[in-house]
């Protein structure tokens, strides 16, 4: 499972652009709700739940990695195609995902390196692949 956790005052954009990594160097994911256990990658304070289908992502070109703490992250963007659901963590309703039209092919990439974050020889950031 991998969980992108955000807020109601956000999802509007997210829905019609996708995930995007900010100002950050990466769009952070967790495994967990913050109700399952302790989770990294996710802030407790947040009101929805994202979904992403991983294999849709891997499919369209993004690469995944696992830090050291647990977090799951890739460059992104993660558009809204690749959402497996939507969920309100306050009452536990699902938000629809509009049907957008992809606008450009899927890039096919055999396998990307992890991010220059972590050193060549750090266990810090595994490829996440290699973890499915």
């Amino acid at each position: 499972v991998c969980i992108h956790g955000t807020y109601r005052a956000c999802i509007g954009a997210i829905l019609r652009d996708g995930l995007s990594r900010m100002a950050r160097n990466h769009v952070h994911c967790a495994a967990l709700l913050p109700e399952q256990g302790v989770v990294s990658g996710m802030r407790s304070s947040c009101e929805v739940a994202i979904y992403v289908d991983v294999q849709a992502a891997i499919d369209r070109g993004l690469s995944f990695f696992k830090s050291a703490n647990d977090v799951l992250l890739t460059r992104g963007p993660i558009p809204p195609s690749c959402f497996a659901k939507v969920v309100d963590l306050a009452t536990g309703a699902l938000i629809a995902v509009p049907a957008v039209p992809e606008q450009e092919e899927p890039r096919k990439v055999a396998f990307e390196r992890a991010p220059r974050t972590c050193p060549p020889s750090s266990r810090l950031c595994r490829p996440w692949r290699t973890l499915l």
